[in-house]
């Protein structure tokens, strides 16, 4: 984030909106200290902004993040690592900052995200989020409309919001990413699915196939017009010709079922709590999209570099249907394009709703990837 935006003052303007804005008190955070203010550190390295000592709340904090799913060794290495963080915060530093003593509370920490800023109070069992300065309302609004419309037992509260910001109480445990128990890890992946069946049975419609696919398709066309011009990016046209033989093979099908569904459906999405209860989070690009997606994201790994070619070989598309009623089952070939068609749609928006020409490497390492998967030769 230091590197790829203007981080210094998105923070600045950031903080001392959160206080006017959803605290109603005058804050002052700069660079420079004044009379009256608490010296707080920037960790570039381990993404907070903290006083020292450091709070209780963050040893907590990071000792979920540095849950480290994997053998007793790593679990071990993260767990000092995250001792050694919370007791020499200076490791790992970029900058300090101040703030009107007191302001923050006495066991609370910053924690600047992709698009947000999250406020975290652990004497107060809370944690406010809020939209950087000068970021696009869409994914913020479009969370908060998704979490007031849609109550389940697998959604985090809210206990209040507002305009541009909400908050939510921080839940124990850690992200299922990072879940060491095999048998906590299985649970957990089983509640997320029925979690995600639950609401695609709930909101479940259906298509044309050929309409849908034309539809996708006229998507990607115009938005990837729009990032070769605003983002630079180097494989649109590539992109563009996978995109036109996927949709040849989705008009070839009968019906797409649609449904609402997460966008993000991955690991490090869904939380399993100190009791193993599952919840599923980050409802930011929520939307209605195949029946198929959700499940294809989270059981194929396709956040990750091999979860395509891990897909595209699969013989198999049970881990892709989500209704036991068998109505979601169309040829392998429009599953698997209707969700390439989806995939490709999810990375151009998320990349045109960040400013300037940021997002565009990702995509690029995407499209890469997808274009050579699918054997499609780059333009000269």
């Amino acid at each position: 984030m230091v590197c790829r935006e203007d981080f210094y003052t998105i923070l600045s303007d950031t903080v001392n909106q959160y206080f006017s804005l959803v605290c109603g008190s005058d804050a002052s955070f700069s660079y420079n200290s004044f009379v009256g203010s608490e010296k707080l550190i920037i960790n570039e390295k381990f993404g907070f902004v903290a006083p020292f000592p450091s709070p209780r709340g963050l040893l907590t904090f990071l000792n979920n993040e540095y849950n480290i799913r994997g053998g007793l060794l790593k679990y071990v290495i993260g767990h000092t690592a995250a001792m050694g963080v919370w007791a020499l915060p200076f490791v790992g530093m970029t900058k300090f900052c101040y703030i009107n003593k007191g302001i923050l509370g006495k066991n609370a920490f910053i924690y600047p995200q992709n698009r947000s800023i999250r406020f975290f109070d652990y004497d107060s069992g809370n944690v406010d989020c809020i939209i950087k300065s000068g970021f696009s309302n869409k994914y913020f609004k479009n969370q908060l409309d998704f979490r007031l419309k849609y109550s389940y037992d697998f959604m985090i509260p809210l206990s209040e919001y507002g305009d541009r910001w909400f908050r939510e109480p921080i839940l124990s445990g850690h992200p299922l990413a990072r879940t060491r128990d095999n048998k906590l890890y299985q649970k957990g992946m089983q509640d997320a699915m029925d979690g995600i069946r639950l609401l695609a049975n709930d909101t479940r419609s259906y298509v044309n196939a050929d309409e849908y696919a034309a539809r996708l398709l006229t998507h990607i066309e115009e938005n990837i017009s729009a990032a070769i011009k605003q983002k630079k990016i180097k494989y649109g046209k590539e992109l563009i010709r996978a995109a036109k033989i996927a949709a040849e093979a989705v008009s070839r099908g009968k019906t797409v079922p649609l449904c609402m569904g997460h966008g993000d459906f991955q690991g490090g999405n869904i939380w399993v709590d100190s009791s193993g209860k599952t919840y599923i989070y980050d409802w930011e690009t929520a939307g209605v999209r195949s029946i198929w997606y959700d499940s294809s994201v989270l059981n194929y790994s396709l956040r990750r570099a091999y979860g395509w070619q891990q897909l595209l070989e699969c013989p198999d598309p049970a881990l892709m249907l989500l209704c036991e009623d068998g109505k979601d089952r169309e040829p392998f070939s429009v599953m698997k394009n209707t969700v390439l068609l989806e995939d490709i749609i999810y990375y151009l928006d998320d990349m045109l709703e960040l400013p300037e020409d940021w997002g565009a490497q990702i995509f690029d390492v995407f499209a890469k990837s997808m274009i050579n998967l699918l054997g499609i030769a780059e333009e000269g």
